[in-house]
């Protein structure tokens, strides 16, 4: 399992969504509106955010997830992490 998910976080389609899905959250950070912030779009904005963080912490966990093979990265697979994630 770890390999593939491995083949999956390295791919360059998966690099791609990321970059797209960064460019979307920094359109949706700079649609906020710092002086209404109780308007509807802001709330739906923020509810967006939430979204876009949530799949930013999704993508680290796999990255990590796949850097405890000791091929890979073989720092992550000593000390402490190795308790956390491993």
């Amino acid at each position: 399992m770890r390999r593939s998910v491995h083949r999956l976080v390295t791919s360059t389609a998966f690099d791609h969504g990321i970059i797209v899905i960064i460019c979307a959250s920094c359109i949706t950070l700079a649609a906020e509106d710092p002086i209404h912030n109780t308007s509807l779009r802001n709330i739906i904005l923020n509810y967006v955010d939430h979204a876009f963080t949530a799949l930013f912490t999704v993508e680290m966990m796999l990255k990590v997830f796949t850097a405890c093979e000791e091929t890979v990265y073989p720092y992550f697979s000593r000390g402490f992490l190795t308790v956390l994630v491993c």
